[in-house]
């Protein structure tokens, strides 16, 4: 009797940034005019974000409010952080891309 065993991952991770500032969020940093609660939240959305498999995965989870933008944004999604702040992203074949926080109102 023969065994194979093989341990296959699959990582996806942000593919690129919109902004050093959420670059920054990322690695545990906050920028200096952003409120240390606000760098929180949104690195716990960020992490998320990175988890994230497929879109879908991001739909079903319900407190993120995921949402396909027009406009300016067209081909965009947005999660959001609170109420005033959201991430805006791509999502790519390997992902999200152009990841930026950014203050919605």
């Amino acid at each position: 009797m023969q065994q194979c065993n093989v341990a296959r991952y699959v990582l996806r991770v942000i593919c690129s940034f919109g902004t050093a500032a959420t670059e920054k969020v990322f690695y545990g940093q906050c920028p200096s005019r952003w409120h240390p609660r606000l760098c929180l939240a949104a690195l716990r959305r960020l992490t998320v974000l990175e988890a994230a498999h497929a879109l879908s995965d991001l739909h079903a989870t319900r407190g993120l409010a995921l949402e396909k933008l027009r406009g300016n944004h067209l081909g965009m999604w947005s999660i959001r952080i609170n109420r005033q702040w959201r991430i805006i992203f791509c999502w790519g074949p390997d992902g999200p891309e152009e990841v930026e926080i950014i203050d919605y109102h």
